[in-house]
C-alpha cells in the first residue's frame, strides 16, 4: 500500500460523501473543509480500515487532519 493509493482512495470517498468533484479536493486541505460530520468520519475510518487492513480509529481524522497527513500516517504505521 502506497501513500498515493491511500490518497486516491480518500479523495474518491470524500468526493462521493461530500458530493463534490474529486479534482476540487486538495490533499493539503483540512477534512473540515469538506463539511463531513462525525458519522461520515466514523464511516470513512471503517471503510479505510477495510481498504488497508489496518486498525483505523476515527480520531486519526482529527489528529492527521488532511488527506496528505493521513495517507502518510497510514502508510508508515502498522496496526
Amino acid at each position: 500500500m502506497t501513500k498515493q493509493n491511500v490518497s486516491h482512495w480518500l479523495k474518491t470517498k470524500i468526493a462521493d460523501e461530500a458530493g463534490i468533484n474529486e479534482q476540487e479536493i486538495s490533499e493539503s486541505a483540512s477534512f473540515e473543509t469538506f463539511q463531513l460530520d462525525s458519522l461520515d468520519m466514523v464511516s470513512l475510518s471503517h471503510e479505510l480500515e477495510n481498504f488497508t487492513g489496518k486498525t483505523i480509529e476515527p480520531t486519526v481524522f482529527w489528529e492527521y487532519n488532511s488527506i496528505e497527513k493521513l495517507s502518510e500516517w497510514v502508510t508508515k504505521n502498522e496496526s
